[in-house]
């Protein structure tokens, strides 16, 4: 099975979970979130599978989340 694996290049986090889940031998489907952005439809769909709140999905201490003001 392949796990979608979404990443900010230059995010240290990003390569430390890709690193590991390789060494774990999952088969990584990687997504650059800055060329390819995560649509409105696969939000929803994944908070709805997950059972998790909304906020779970994003770093509000994130520089985007500061520019855009939506902590």
């Amino acid at each position: 099975m392949r796990m979608l694996f979404i990443e900010y290049p230059t995010c240290s986090t990003c390569r430390i979970a890709k690193k590991y889940l390789q060494v774990a031998g999952m088969e990584l489907e990687i997504r650059n979130i800055v060329e390819e952005t995560t649509t409105v439809e696969e939000l929803r769909a994944w908070v709805k599978q997950s059972g998790l709140e909304l906020t779970t999905f994003f770093k509000p201490s994130g520089n985007v989340s500061k520019a855009l003001k939506t902590k």
